[in-house]
């Protein structure tokens, strides 16, 4: 007996139909011995990384915001083929943007590349989330290392549910000494170093 394959009108893609932006991915369909392959991405959404010539790719993905990966098929054998093809969604990362050092009493604004509003935590005691499309004020917390975390109104936008940004508050050290006349008059200007 002999198996003899039956290839449909349509190519299967098998693989992510939802990707991170920038990330690899590796897509397959089925194999048929004495057929050719041809993957391609014509819109430019991502680049074949492996050979295309297979019944298996792997593909990076661009920034997005959708990507289209398409296989051409043909047995030479039954003399004929399949096509097929897969859209992608590329979903982006959540980022906070600000300054990672700060001195105590600095004002420190933190925003996002979220467009509507996010719950931000901060990992100090007694802190309380907030909502809002950026976080910023003046830093009243003790020296040291913080993380700030963002969540948005709607997580399945991007490609992770939150971001978090560290940032480190410094201490700023008195002045050992100031130099200056000890006694003044009323109305008088005087300097200290």
């Amino acid at each position: 007996t002999a198996t003899i394959p039956i290839i449909g009108p349509t190519a299967q893609i098998y693989g992510p139909t939802e990707v991170c932006a920038f990330e690899t991915a590796t897509y397959t369909t089925d194999k048929y011995h004495g057929t050719s392959y041809n993957w391609t991405i014509p819109d430019g959404s991502g680049t074949i990384i492996s050979d295309a010539n297979s019944n298996v790719v792997t593909v990076t993905w661009g920034p997005g915001p959708i990507g289209t990966l398409e296989l051409d098929i043909f047995s030479d054998f039954l003399g004929c083929g399949a096509a097929g093809s897969l859209p992608v969604e590329i979903k982006p990362d959540l980022q906070i943007f600000g300054q990672t050092a700060y001195c105590a009493g600095d004002f420190a604004s933190f925003s996002t590349n979220h467009p509507g509003n996010l719950t931000w935590t901060l990992d100090f005691p007694g802190s309380t989330p907030f909502v809002g499309n950026t976080a910023s004020g003046t830093l009243g917390l003790p020296a040291g290392t913080y993380q700030l975390c963002a969540t948005p109104d709607d997580p399945s936008l991007y490609c992770v549910d939150s971001a978090c940004i560290f940032f480190t508050i410094f201490e700023i050290d008195p002045p050992l000494a100031i130099d200056g006349p000890l006694e003044i008059c009323p109305g008088e200007t005087y300097n200290y170093y």
